[in-house]
């Protein structure tokens, strides 16, 4: 006493085809099973431009209440906003990333009020790629 039988093949079997049809399931009702939001262009501010090339566009997106940021930019004016979220799309607070710019280290900050914010670097290129951040009230 105090043995378990194993299952057989026919049983693990039968467990994993119940948990594939209860994942559908869940993914349909949930819709986790759903393309992810598209990345949405912003409309650049301050002189700042996308660099083009084989380098990501300036862009967002959000999922299940993080905010993906994306792209290099270049030519605008640094402390000044290169872009501004909606809302919806903007930290409950001040939040505060190194980035990389120019082979060197740069620093980008979102307000609360949206604006993504080249704080420190060169405007000869200035990367957004990989910022990501909780949006308020998520």
């Amino acid at each position: 006493s105090g043995w378990v039988t194993p299952p057989t093949v026919k049983e693990d079997r039968e467990d994993l085809e119940r948990l594939r049809l209860e994942l559908n399931r869940l993914q349909t009702v949930t819709g986790a099973a759903a393309a992810m939001d598209p990345w949405i262009a912003p409309t650049l501010l301050n002189g700042w431009v996308n660099y083009g090339g084989v380098f990501n566009p300036a862009g967002y997106f959000k999922e299940a209440g993080i905010v993906y940021l994306r792209g290099m930019v270049n030519s605008g004016t640094i402390t000044l906003a290169v872009f501004t979220l909606p809302a919806g799309y903007r930290p409950e607070f001040r939040e505060i990333f190194v980035t990389l710019s120019n082979d060197a280290l740069g620093r980008c900050d979102i307000t609360v009020a949206g604006a993504v914010l080249a704080s420190a670097g060169s405007n000869l290129w200035f990367s957004l790629d990989g910022i990501t951040f909780r949006a308020s009230g998520q």
